[in-house]
């Protein structure tokens, strides 16, 4: 008789909780729908999915989600977690946190430092102001292209290689400037302006 009473909630509990696997995403509103499968012959169409506040992702069909079941409710789930095994990292070490998506591009906040990578070009659209703040910065690339009204380097600048300029330059004020070699003697002599 206990187990008759019981048996309405007992189906409700496990009906709380299941998996699913997501088959499509609509992101154009306040809260992201996601139409899965529960089980092999039960679909279910505006799951309401909770992330995290400020992180924002559209799943892949295909990912998987775990879906609850308000109340025990069949009629109002919600995703509460969607995982992407095909394009998770792995071996990462305890503490570490990354950003990843399915085109390899990572932002990797590693034991050691941060770590960008990606194989698509890096832009920043919008910035009052970008600031570089290091005993030591290093880049490393085929070619580099700034467009800038003025650029104003100080301190020692060392050019290895060959450097073209298209346009006046001007070295400074006072006497005479000298470019020089590696070795220290005079190259050649610049008159200032």
């Amino acid at each position: 008789m206990i187990d008759r009473l019981l048996r309405p909630m007992k189906d409700r509990l496990n009906l709380m909780m299941g998996r699913a696997i997501v088959r499509l995403v609509r992101d154009s509103g306040e809260l992201q729908l996601i139409q899965a499968d529960r089980m092999a012959d039960e679909p279910a169409d505006d799951l309401e999915r909770f992330g995290f506040y400020g992180f924002y992702c559209v799943p892949q069909p295909g990912a998987e989600a775990i879906v609850a079941s308000i109340g025990g409710s069949r009629a109002h789930g919600v995703v509460i977690g969607v995982e992407d095994r095909r394009y998770r990292l792995k071996d990462m070490k305890p503490g570490e946190v990354a950003l990843a998506d399915d085109l390899g591009q990572v932002v990797y906040l590693t034991r050691e430092g941060i770590r960008i990578s990606t194989p698509l070009p890096i832009a920043v659209h919008s910035a009052e102001s970008i600031a570089l703040d290091a005993p030591e910065i290093t880049a490393t690339a085929n070619r580099y292209t700034i467009d800038a009204d003025d650029i104003n380097l100080t301190g020692n600048v060392a050019v290895g290689g060959n450097l073209s300029v298209d346009g006046e330059s001007v070295l400074g004020e006072g006497a005479d400037q000298f470019v020089k070699r590696a070795d220290g003697s005079n190259a050649t002599k610049v008159k200032a302006l």
